[in-house]
């Protein structure tokens, strides 16, 4: 196979053609719209190829799992905000579950004090009282 047949591959399998049942005009916009990005991508590939030998493949696989890193890491912020900073009362175990695709036990241990502290500092809200605290009236003192 030769790799400008790749290149094409990896193209549509990034940017895949449209589906019918659109408005024709629109379809046909749409699809235009990637087929640039298509052939941007091939060009991109290309240079890759040419310049530094990098091989396409592996170099989709690689950036792919550097964004899965990002969004699970992202996942753990978000997960560490529901349940440490929003107040009175955190998000329910179970709806953050359901959101997220994991167990009730795995949102519990998702993220730990380092990802807490990231929130703390990236958006300056402050951590909630813990739910004990909010209950227990010798707590405040």
């Amino acid at each position: 196979m030769a790799m400008k047949d790749i290149f094409d591959d990896l193209a549509l399998l990034e940017f895949p053609p449209l589906s019918a049942g659109e408005d024709d005009d629109q379809l046909d916009a749409a699809e235009q719209d990637l087929d640039q990005l298509r052939s941007q991508q091939v060009r991109q590939m290309e240079v890759a190829w040419d310049d530094g030998g990098v091989d396409p493949v592996l170099a989709q696989l690689a950036a792919l799992r550097r964004r899965q890193l990002a969004a699970e890491r992202h996942m753990r912020l978000l997960l560490a905000y529901a349940r440490e900073f929003v107040g009175p009362r955190p998000y329910p175990l179970a709806a953050l579950a359901e959101a997220s695709g994991m167990s009730i036990s795995g949102v519990r241990t998702a993220y730990d004090e380092d990802e807490v502290a990231e929130v703390a500092q990236v958006t300056g809200a402050r951590r909630r009282q813990p739910l004990s605290k909010l209950s227990d009236p010798s707590a405040e003192a």
